[in-house]
């Protein structure tokens, strides 16, 4: 990856471009799965590179050291971080996988599109968190929400919350967990 800042405030890594904060997303980008396909935006938010730290200058320090924290989804953790800076720091620090859940939550149900941000931001701040679970066809009871926070920051990865949803409705395997 050869990181380059355009005189836009762009950030270009290979083929994958970067609009920076406060209107941070993927442009140019490819969703698979109805996520987006960002695949050196970690890289561009660790990295000691002149040109990324340049990049992320705007980015408030406590968001920022969540998102390098997180192994996946950055650019949909970015969008939550932007629109609801507080529910996003308060989510991260008190169960992480939830707040991964929380931005990606389209992805767990069989739609035929994906929410705009005017649609998650409504999500977010107008649903508890058993209308959030329900709506991503998640179990909601106080011992799954206990289960995924101990899910670490660094393990926090889609296919392991979508395994422990399956996991769950075995219940000899939910004793376990």
């Amino acid at each position: 990856m050869y990181p380059k800042l355009l005189e836009n405030g762009v950030l270009q890594c290979d083929y994958e471009n970067y609009q920076a904060w406060p209107d941070l997303r993927a442009l140019g980008s490819k969703r698979i799965g109805g996520l987006w396909q960002a695949h050196f935006l970690k890289e561009a938010l660790c990295n000691d590179d002149l040109s990324c730290a340049a990049w992320r200058a705007p980015i408030p320090p406590e968001i920022l050291k969540l998102l390098q924290r997180f192994p996946e989804c950055h650019i949909e953790l970015a969008e939550m971080a932007q629109a609801m800076p507080e529910y996003f720091l308060a989510s991260a620090a008190r169960n992480p996988a939830m707040t991964l859940l929380a931005a990606t939550y389209w992805c767990y149900r069989q739609t035929q599109k994906n929410p705009s941000i005017t649609e998650r931001i409504s999500m977010w701040g107008n649903h508890d968190l058993d209308q959030l679970l329900s709506f991503a066809r998640f179990p909601y009871s106080k011992s799954f929400i206990k289960t995924l926070s101990k899910i670490p920051i660094e393990h926090a990865y889609t296919y392991q919350i979508q395994g422990l949803r399956e996991l769950w409705a075995i219940s000899s395997k939910r004793r376990l967990l």
